[in-house]
């Protein structure tokens, strides 16, 4: 893992930049882009994600949460809820879940959890975001080692799914409450504007048809999980 930085310059630096990309892709909005349903689902770290990404979006976006506080990856297979049904690819599913998952070391079993999930939420565009690390155990070392290790193992997985994005935001301590479970302000002001350079990003320069599908039935034909190495790499 890379070490804590010590300064917050490179991050208030990435955060100028991104919030720059933010201003300038809400400038630029098609007028005939619709309205697009931004969904976000996930455990209590996206408490707060909701009414932050509506202040970086014009209104042709809405936005819902779907907080389920304490929630492992064991939850995702219940949370299709009717909102989520709804989604096509004009919208966006925004996933964070597997904070709660590290009590066990089971990692094929959540790395199987994201996999049927993903793949069975098949008709609209996902982000995916990376699992925070873990600095208020006190093995936090070694256990944020596990979870880089599980992160890598989702962007893989993200690089076979096209309707599938992974988003590896930063998991710099100090962008962490002093607790250490949850991010701090600057920490979710940091993930949101990346969340919207990204949804803005997809949208703005899609410039060809919408994406057939089809793709799912040679997946689920010729991809299982011992494609996708879960031992230590």
């Amino acid at each position: 893992m890379e070490m804590i930085n010590t300064s917050l310059d490179p991050i208030n630096d990435c955060i100028n930049n991104l919030c720059d990309t933010i201003n300038n892709y809400n400038r630029s909005i098609l007028s005939n882009t619709g309205v697009h349903k931004i969904v976000v689902i996930g455990d209590s770290h996206i408490k707060g994600f909701e009414n932050l990404l509506r202040s970086k979006l014009n209104k042709g976006y809405n936005v819902f949460s779907l907080v389920q506080p304490g929630s492992n990856s064991n939850i995702l297979k219940e949370s299709v809820k009717e909102t989520v049904k709804k989604l096509s690819q004009n919208d966006f599913l925004v996933i964070s879940s597997g904070t709660n998952d590290f009590d066990s070391d089971n990692f094929v079993s959540i790395f199987q959890n994201f996999r049927n999930y993903l793949m069975s939420i098949n008709y609209t565009n996902i982000l995916l975001l990376n699992i925070p690390y873990r600095f208020d155990l006190p093995n936090y070392s070694a256990m944020n080692k596990k979870i880089f290790m599980l992160n890598k193992k989702l962007q893989k997985l993200v690089r076979i799914l096209p309707h599938t994005k992974f988003l590896d935001s930063n998991n710099d301590r100090q962008l962490f409450t002093r607790h250490g479970f949850h991010r701090n302000k600057l920490g979710k002001y940091l993930v949101t504007s990346q969340i919207v350079c990204h949804i803005l990003a997809t949208f703005q320069h899609r410039v060809s048809p919408t994406i057939s599908l089809e793709w799912l039935k040679s997946i689920n034909e010729t991809t299982s999980l011992s494609d996708i190495n879960l031992g230590e790499s």
